[in-house]
């Protein structure tokens, strides 16, 4: 009983925990041994002007 009560109460807790935020700002270092390679990445999303946020809270897309 104590378990189920301790797995509940960890669920509500984790849907009160918000986003992660800024985790995209790029860094100088880098992993030894690492590559770098080229991605195309295709969306209708606005990027965010700030270089941590992929994409703006409330992105509109707007068809002709």
């Amino acid at each position: 009983m104590r378990f189920a009560v301790l797995i509940l109460a960890c669920g509500v807790l984790v849907g009160c925990a918000g986003r992660p935020a800024g985790v995209l700002t790029p860094v100088e270092q880098r992993a030894p041994n690492a590559t770098r390679i080229d991605l195309l990445v295709a969306t209708t999303r606005a990027p965010s002007k700030d270089q941590g946020i992929l994409f703006r809270e409330s992105a509109q897309t707007e068809f002709p």
